[in-house]
């Protein structure tokens, strides 16, 4: 698939009014357009938009997104293709979001960094957690993990920090940080107490950030039942799992400027299984 066919297919989106390709305008990641296509393949009648509630509705689409205007390797992917639900993910870098904004322009779920180590909470963590719940936009909060840092610390920290509510998304160990000071069987009991640190402390079974050259090259091997988000920048093919998962929740599909609300570049995220997969990470 060229980068033309990209840019025409985006172009006949936004004509049309579906918000997705401004999601992701460059046309060089181009995960959501990918996706977008394939949702249209599957059913070519219909598209989403939010209206002014921010709600999400189905409307007619234009008979000129039919097969010959999809290129073959969309079409390929629409025969796997399922429900996502798009979200974001952001921290100090992001600063002022205007959170209800980004749910009007069809974002569904998000996550915040809320602390780094044991001692580092980010300074716009309380603001971007009132801001989401304002918004109705079920959301998240990640600790960004320091392996060579005390792991009972850094989960204590993290608890004292986030306040979790009914129908927040589950909190997230963000790994990602590599180091050299440490062998892999240290890196992975620490791993394991500080997953296993928040569970106590808060009361559900976190997530896991990471990719799996993260993993690979760190020797790391803790995972299910706790879920995967994956980070996965390659266009024309969904993410692949990371071992020892056999699959991912949510896939953080790129990084890049163009969202309503946020001033700059932000993280963009899918969640597979749509309604039922978001609920499946919010907590009781």
């Amino acid at each position: 698939m060229t980068l033309d066919e990209v840019r025409a297919f985006q172009g006949d989106l936004l004509r049309l009014g579906y918000p997705l390709p401004r999601f992701g305008a460059d046309g060089l990641l181009g995960a959501e357009t990918l996706h977008a296509a394939g949702q249209l393949a599957i059913d070519r009648r219909r598209v989403y938009l939010p209206n002014k509630a921010g709600e999400v509705r189905p409307n007619e689409v234009s008979r000129e997104l039919g097969a010959r205007r999809l290129p073959a390797s969309l079409v390929s992917l629409a025969k796997t293709a399922e429900p996502w639900l798009r979200g974001v993910d952001a921290s100090k870098w992001q600063g002022e979001v205007d959170w209800g904004k980004v749910r009007a322009a069809g974002v569904r779920f998000a996550w915040v960094k809320a602390t780094q180590g044991r001692s580092v909470t980010d300074k716009t963590y309380s603001r971007n957690a009132a801001g989401l719940r304002a918004a109705g936009i079920p959301h998240g909060a990640y600790l960004f993990w320091e392996p060579e840092t005390d792991p009972a610390a850094q989960a204590e920290h993290f608890a004292r920090t986030v306040k979790l509510l009914p129908g927040d998304l589950r909190p997230v160990v963000d790994v990602e940080k590599q180091v050299k000071t440490l062998t892999a069987a240290e890196k992975n009991a620490r791993l394991r107490a500080v997953l296993e640190g928040v569970e106590r402390l808060l009361g559900v079974v976190p997530a896991v950030y990471t990719s799996a050259r993260v993993y690979r090259e760190e020797k790391l091997s803790e995972g299910p039942p706790r879920p995967l988000w994956v980070v996965w920048y390659r266009i024309g093919a969904a993410a692949p799992p990371v071992a020892p998962w056999s699959d991912w929740s949510v896939w953080q599909t790129g990084y890049g400027a163009g969202m309503p609300g946020v001033e700059g570049p932000v993280d963009r995220n899918l969640l597979k299984g749509g309604e039922e997969g978001l609920r499946a990470l919010q907590v009781g």
